[in-house]
């Protein structure tokens, strides 16, 4: 390289540095704020079970779901359906957590008959309606399950539970 060239070379690149630092620093402090989701999308999320209020620790039971604790509560809602409540107290390290309630106990394979109440997302609190078929004589089992594993993470057997729990709270 000539040596005019270098010594052009040697003064440019500090300078292209420096203005690249300092945009780059302007750029993520001039960026605008971005919410995460928007007041809208409330009634959207409330569809798909997800619950604003945390669960109380008087009406709930924990659990652990592939060694994650998880807050397992129920209650009937106004018109009498009853609702699962289920809250992560850490985030699961398996993707697409899927909670499936079936009619007996959890043991065993997952039974073709479960019926899929949910999907875990994060530590959000869900409030997921049960089917028909449940009562709190016989509540059944849960089955949690990663969807892209096709791995079971865990079970657990509601009528091993406190019977409390199944009694009414609105």
């Amino acid at each position: 390289m000539i040596r005019s060239h270098r010594i052009v070379h040697r003064r440019l690149f500090p300078l292209i540095a420096l203005l690249a630092l300092v945009l780059s620093v302007s750029a993520l402090a001039l960026r605008p704020a971005v919410p995460i989701s928007s007041p809208a999308a409330a009634p959207l999320f409330q569809s798909l079970g997800f619950s604003s209020a945390p669960l109380s620790a008087s009406k709930s039971v924990r659990v652990k779901v592939n060694g994650h604790p998880v807050l397992l509560g129920y209650q009937q809602d106004a018109l009498g359906q009853p609702t699962l409540l289920i809250q992560p107290l850490q985030i699961q390290s398996e993707a697409q957590v899927q909670v499936l309630w079936t009619r007996g106990n959890a043991s065993g394979d997952t039974p073709p008959a479960a019926v899929f109440l949910g999907q875990l997302s994060g530590a959000s609190a869900l409030a997921l309606p049960l089917p028909s078929d449940f009562s709190t004589d016989r509540p059944g089992g849960l089955v949690f399950r990663s969807l892209p594993l096709a791995k079971t993470l865990g079970r657990v057997d509601l009528a091993a539970l406190p019977s409390n729990l199944f009694q009414e709270s609105r």
